[in-house]
């Protein structure tokens, strides 16, 4: 059976439910997401000049497992763990989500026993996530972490003239109202705009998508025609 101590959680399955022998060496150490800022050496310029990127690089996050009295069947179950892209959530820190896009295996036999020492290094989104909640915005949104928030917002109203939505610095118009709900998808890479049966309306929105800056309170306000607006968080830390 799998090993509770160090278990790592991927995909929504703990290896501490393995019906094998299973260990997680270590835990990976503390990583940090590095903005992909550009820094320009000029001649005429003391140090250099920063050019800031509002982007950040992946981290790696590499795990030791060590199979002990393994068939080959059992190895490819432990093998069938890793999607192509997925998450996983450590033992000492449960209440997080690492998000990964790809990941490498390596492998060796292990000396005493039938079995295998694994080393599978995650390459992963530059935060660490909270779970994600559902709340209805006041006045004002708290960024309590080092990262800034892609939220996704539900936007609700009964009404077909221009509507306005600001947060933070940020203001979306809405030029052809909001006849029922609205949904605003803010992930980058992903930011769209959809009506209440799923239609792209990109076209009837001006203004740019919203970003929760970190470490900042900032101030929400809408028109009346806008009776409320849901906000899925995505706290993350870098």
């Amino acid at each position: 059976m799998g090993f509770a101590y160090n278990a790592l959680t991927i995909n929504g399955v703990s290896t501490a439910t393995l019906d094998f022998d299973c260990l997680v060496e270590t835990n990976s150490p503390i990583t940090m997401g590095k903005k992909k800022d550009i820094l320009h050496e000029g001649e005429m310029v003391n140090g250099v000049l920063l050019q800031s990127i509002e982007a950040y690089e992946p981290v790696e996050k590499p795990y030791v497992f060590y199979l002990s009295n393994v068939t080959k069947d059992q190895a490819r179950k432990f093998k069938a763990l890793f999607d192509p892209t997925g998450w996983f959530t450590p033992y000492d820190d449960p209440n997080i989500k690492h998000y990964y896009y790809s990941f490498t295996m390596e492998s060796e036999p292990l000396d005493d026993v039938d079995g295998y020492r694994v080393t599978v290094t995650f390459l992963c989104d530059p935060f660490e996530y909270e779970p994600e909640k559902v709340v209805t915005l006041g006045t004002s949104i708290v960024n309590h972490t080092n990262a800034p928030m892609f939220p996704k917002l539900e936007v609700l109203g009964s009404v077909a003239t221009q509507q306005t939505l600001t947060i933070g610095a940020q203001t979306m118009i809405f030029k052809n109202g909001i006849p029922t709900r609205v949904w605003v998808e803010n992930k980058l890479g992903a930011q769209n705009v959809t009506n209440n049966s799923g239609k792209n309306i990109n076209s009837q929105v001006k203004g740019p998508f919203f970003v929760i800056p970190p470490k900042k309170t900032v101030a929400v306000s809408k028109t009346a025609g806008i009776t409320s607006v849901k906000m899925t968080t995505r706290w993350g830390w870098r």
